[in-house]
């Protein structure tokens, strides 16, 4: 649960906030987490996410059954832009 203010995290030029950067980094700096990745989940989505999207982090809006794909597919090829070019562009409609 949050306070509204999840989006503050200590990598911001805010004085107060969470930690969830801070931790991250010293989570993926021990010896054997280097892969690891986080995916963050807001089930009610807007402008803002707790960590900032990279490499290892992946931030989902919504909640469906489609989000599990969507983290099984990040987890085998991380967040290149490209993979999910292609596979936005593969989505029929």
């Amino acid at each position: 649960a949050s306070d509204n203010e999840s989006w503050v995290d200590s990598d911001s030029q805010y004085s107060r906030g969470t930690a969830t950067m801070a931790e991250w980094k010293k989570f993926t700096a021990r010896k054997g987490n280097e892969k690891a990745k986080m995916v963050c989940i807001d089930l009610t989505p807007n402008g803002t996410t707790q960590a900032k999207e990279s490499s290892n982090i992946l931030n989902v809006g919504g909640f469906s059954d489609a989000v599990f794909d969507v983290i099984a597919k990040f987890v085998q090829s991380g967040s290149d832009a490209k993979h999910w070019t292609s596979v936005i562009e593969g989505v029929t409609i």
